[in-house]
This record gives structure tokens, C-alpha cells and sequence, in this order.
């Protein structure tokens, strides 16, 4: 197989899974992600199926909260903390308003229904490439009052740095 060939290949290939993926915003396990979020914040929640791999993305943002105490953060984020869930967070400092993301993931197992896509990549690439699983990952992204009496941003200390760039050019002989 030459290059355009396998090229070619890995494109229809890329097709077919593709296909298959569009599944994913109609699964089981999707719709009750989608049930955690309260219903006034649904409609917030973003859903992107992954167009490089078997995964759903929600995402939701919260903007002017008093606290990351928040009631309403805090009974969501209390939604995903179980032992199904990798959890991690990150805080933001770059502004002036405090933020902290928070992230949830974990993998769905998942057969795609028969189809023309699943049957093709099955009789012409192998059983390897139809999904047996979904990553199902959630973004949590809170930000908070940046005049909030309750949470605010301080300087704890002071780094400099310097940096030193070399400066180029091209010389020819």
C-alpha cells in the first residue's frame, strides 16, 4: 500500500467512526450526565461529541458567584465527587477575577448499534476499530465576583524573571 492509499484509507476509516459517534449524543449514559445539571442551568451546559475520539464533553460556566461555597456549585459539584469520577481542579490567577475548573472524567462502555459503518470497519480493519467504550468528561468552569468579600485574589509573593533571547539571522555565503 503506498502512501496515498494508506492515506486514503485512514480517511474512509476516520468516516466510518465518525458515523458511529453521532450515537453517542442519543446514549443512555449521555442523557443522565445531562440529568445531574440542575434544569434552570441545563440549557448553560454545552455537549460536544469528540471529533478525534469515542468521547461527549460537557461543559458549563458560572459566572458571578459569591463563593466557590456556593450552594448551587457546591450541590453540583457534590453530583460528580464518587469514586466513578476522576476529579481534578485547577485555579486561575491571571485576572482579577477568581476562578477555579473543575473537571470530572471517566469511560462508558458502550457497543454501537449494527450498522453499514460498524459492519465495514469490522469486515475491513477488524473488531479493533469499533468502540468499546466513551470517555465522558465534564467542565465545571466557576468564577467568582471579582469585589466577592468572600473569596478574592492576593499576592503571596513576588517571582522575577529574566529572560535572555538570542537574536538571529540567516547568513549565506
Amino acid at each position: 500500500m503506498n502512501k496515498f492509499q494508506f492515506a486514503q484509507r485512514n480517511a474512509v476509516i476516520t468516516a466510518h467512526q465518525s458515523a458511529i459517534r453521532i450515537e453517542l449524543a442519543r446514549h443512555p449514559a449521555v442523557k443522565q450526565i445531562l440529568a445531574l445539571f440542575p434544569p434552570k442551568l441545563r440549557n448553560n451546559v454545552r455537549l460536544t461529541l469528540n471529533e478525534y475520539s469515542s468521547g461527549v464533553q460537557f461543559t458549563l460556566t458560572l459566572n458571578e458567584l459569591d463563593s466557590f461555597k456556593d450552594k448551587m456549585l457546591t450541590k453540583l459539584l457534590a453530583k460528580f465527587a464518587s469514586e466513578e469520577w476522576e476529579c481534578s481542579s485547577r485555579d486561575w490567577t491571571n485576572s482579577d477575577t477568581p476562578n477555579r475548573d473543575f473537571h470530572f472524567s471517566r469511560d462508558v462502555a458502550w457497543s454501537p448499534k449494527p450498522s453499514r459503518h460498524t459492519r465495514w470497519l469490522t469486515a475491513n480493519c477488524g473488531d479493533y476499530y469499533v468502540p468499546k467504550k466513551f470517555a465522558v468528561n465534564v467542565g465545571i468552569f466557576a468564577y467568582v465576583k471579582s469585589d466577592s468579600p468572600l473569596c478574592r485574589m492576593v499576592v503571596t509573593g513576588v517571582k522575577e524573571e529574566v529572560v535572555r533571547k538570542e537574536i538571529k539571522q540567516i547568513v549565506c555565503a
